[in-house]
């Protein structure tokens, strides 16, 4: 009985030798993280190790400016006419006339809907109902944003602007506008 295991060891060495030298040495960088030949792409900078992948990737960096010497400054901005800014004043305001709209009716939803779920349990549908009107609530506040920064940008590029007395008071009841909205 022991002669037969003793048998078949030296018959199973050459085969769990292969195996491990299998695992103990690589021939090839597996893995490798190079980019394969599909998603090698011009949009991408790469810098490959031992060398560049452009000829502007290895460029050093640009010198410094030295004092005395003109810079190209980028063009100034154009400042909106009087008719431009108030055409957008009044895209504006009625956009913040769309969310006044929606926002009425789900602030009064939310109302009705956070008492009713004020003790009861978090899976209820009294409480999801009050989850549902807050997301309704939300929804309809995102264009706010973007009208606050529609305006604030109108606010900047017509701060130099010699008539912007004639639209300053919008400007300033539109701001007040999206306050009192975003407040409540």
């Amino acid at each position: 009985m022991l002669l037969r295991p003793q048998l078949l060891l030296p018959l199973l060495m050459p085969v769990v030798a292969a195996l491990l030298a299998g695992c103990g040495s690589r021939r090839t960088d597996w893995p490798t993280l190079a980019p394969r030949a599909g998603e090698v792409t011009t949009m991408v900078p790469r810098n490959v190790a031992g060398g560049c992948a452009t000829a502007a990737d290895c460029a050093p960096p640009p010198a410094p400016i030295p004092a005395g010497v003109a810079v190209a400054m980028p063009p100034p901005e154009v400042v909106p006419s009087l008719a431009a800014a108030q055409a957008e004043l009044a895209a504006i305001a009625a956009e913040i006339d769309a969310v006044e709209a929606v926002v009425g009716p789900a602030r009064a939803t939310l109302a009705t809907a956070r008492p009713a779920a004020g003790g009861s349990a978090d899976d209820s549908a009294a409480t999801s109902r009050a989850e549902a009107a807050q997301s309704g609530l939300s929804a309809a506040l995102t264009p706010l944003a973007g009208a606050a920064f529609r305006l604030q940008a109108l606010d900047l590029a017509t701060a130099t602007a010699p008539e912007r007395a004639a639209y300053a008071d919008q400007l300033a009841a539109l701001s007040s506008r999206i306050a009192a909205l975003q407040d409540q």
